[in-house]
């Protein structure tokens, strides 16, 4: 008798157990999204092959690293400008946001190319510039291709490279 309760309450962890499992699976899918890198668009920063974790927020600011979906590819780039700035650039690939030089440490070789955009740009309401951090391979939002990013095109705010373990590391 104790032994046939035992291996009921043993059933019933077990089953409360793979339900919480489920919850957290189910939730996570809901405010989580795993992407794995196809370019090197936001090398060395992020490279081709590694794996991130984006979560879904509300507002979205200058430097976020974001995925969204474009011509059903789901692509990273970095977000330079937010709606109402202006951006603007010169021969050698500096960013100026409102006539401002844009910090930029996560570059390694500016480039304006591939530009074909009429310049100064001014990001509209709900909308965003954005750009991979290896400029002269990245296409974004310097091309009629991509163009600016709507707010409800945004899948999430990267912050997690998990893959390569090596690699792990909070995204900033």
């Amino acid at each position: 008798m104790k032994e046939a309760k035992k291996q009921q309450k043993n059933s019933v962890k077990k089953i409360i157990l793979a339900v919480i499992l489920i919850s957290i699976l189910v939730v996570s899918n809901i405010f989580f999204m795993c992407f794995r890198i196809f370019s090197d668009s936001m090398s060395p920063y992020l490279n081709k092959g590694d794996y991130v974790v984006s979560i879904k927020l509300n507002n979205y600011k200058q430097g976020d690293v974001i995925l969204f979906e474009r011509d059903g590819k789901i692509l990273v780039r970095r977000i330079i400008a937010n709606s109402g700035q202006k951006i603007d650039f010169d021969e050698n690939g500096n960013v100026f946001i409102d006539d401002k030089l844009l910090h930029e440490p996560y570059i390694t070789l500016k480039s304006l190319d591939p530009c074909n955009i009429d310049l100064p740009y001014n990001v509209t309401e709900n909308n965003f510039f954005v750009m991979g951090d290896n400029r002269k391979e990245s296409l974004d939002s310097r091309t009629n291709t991509i163009s600016f990013v709507k707010r409800d095109e945004i899948l999430g705010k990267v912050f997690l490279r998990n893959y390569p373990f090596k690699n792990f590391m909070f995204v900033r």
